[in-house]
């Protein structure tokens, strides 16, 4: 079973431990490196701007796009990016849409290495300062589809990270 401390053994970086109530969060001095660091381990990653104690619960998405976005899971990422712009734009009512497109090949060491990167929102001022995200073991997930994964049964994290927008590494734009 896997712990914080297992994690923390992934890091030269020493976080901030926080705790506000029963919600226990990290801050690091590079999230994005460090939660890229994890998922080049197996980890997966959920994001979102909501405090979550406990276990996350699945809910409905509604993703007419594809049949693997459009059902009652939590939805999870192997892309450190993702998992972050989501924990940066997700759980907020006023941004209707958002989009992001993402290339990037495993270089010889095995890590991701971006070529290209999108991330854009239908209200950028809606944008969230702060966001968290939620690490999990990958057996947690019931399916997968590139990137993305699923859960249909609830689901504890083993550590759950503070981002913030000034963190993240690409300008978040207005959908055209």
């Amino acid at each position: 079973m896997e712990t914080v401390s297992n994690i923390l053994d992934y890091t030269k970086q020493v976080p901030e431990k926080v705790k506000s109530g029963d919600f226990v969060y990290y801050i690091f001095p590079n999230p994005q490196k460090f939660l890229s660091n994890l998922v080049n381990q197996g980890y997966i990653l959920h994001g979102t701007s909501r405090k979550i104690e406990g276990k996350l619960i699945p809910q409905r998405a509604y993703d007419e796009a594809k049949k693997f976005g459009n059902q009652k899971a939590i939805y999870l990422t192997s892309d450190s990016l993702v998992a972050i712009f989501t924990a940066l734009t997700g759980g907020v009512n006023e941004i209707d849409a958002r989009r992001n497109s993402i290339r990037s090949k495993r270089g010889k060491d095995g890590n991701y290495e971006y070529i290209e990167t999108y991330f854009a929102v239908s209200n950028p001022v809606k944008v969230r300062e702060k966001g968290y995200v939620y690490i999990f073991n990958n057996d947690v997930a019931d399916a997968n589809e590139n990137n993305e994964y699923i859960s249909r049964k609830p689901i504890k994290p083993i550590m759950i990270i503070q981002v913030e927008r000034k963190n993240f590494p690409y300008k978040i734009e207005k959908i055209a």
